[in-house]
């Protein structure tokens, strides 16, 4: 990736994923945001990186189960991995809970 591409990902608020892409961090919970394109409240889960917090807003079914805050795997402040599988309307993610007591943030997430 060149120089520019990696400013703007690290300077971004918003986490963005190519197909195949992960990063690895710990989940500060979400909000609902409206979707000016979609006319709807759209979860945006937030996660705090070594590049400070940054956000991922997705209507992933398997992302509203995974952070629910009743019955989903993953509670706040816990350090969690998400992986983009697909593109465009044919996007996954799947989520993974990371069980470590020394959370240091991946050097190589690609925002």
């Amino acid at each position: 990736m060149g120089a520019l591409n990696d400013f703007k990902r690290k300077n971004s608020k918003f986490i963005k994923l190519s197909d195949g892409e992960s990063f690895v961090a710990r989940y500060n919970g979400y909000s609902m945001m409206f979707n000016k394109l979609t006319s709807k409240d759209v979860p945006v889960y937030k996660f705090q990186t070594e590049d400070g917090e940054k956000f991922l807003q997705s209507q992933s079914g398997k992302l509203c189960a995974f952070f629910d805050e009743d019955e989903g795997s993953a509670k706040k402040g816990q350090v969690v991995k998400i992986k983009r599988v697909g593109i465009g309307m044919q996007t996954n993610y799947e989520p993974e809970l990371i069980i470590n007591d020394e959370f240091e943030p991946d050097t190589k997430v690609p925002f």
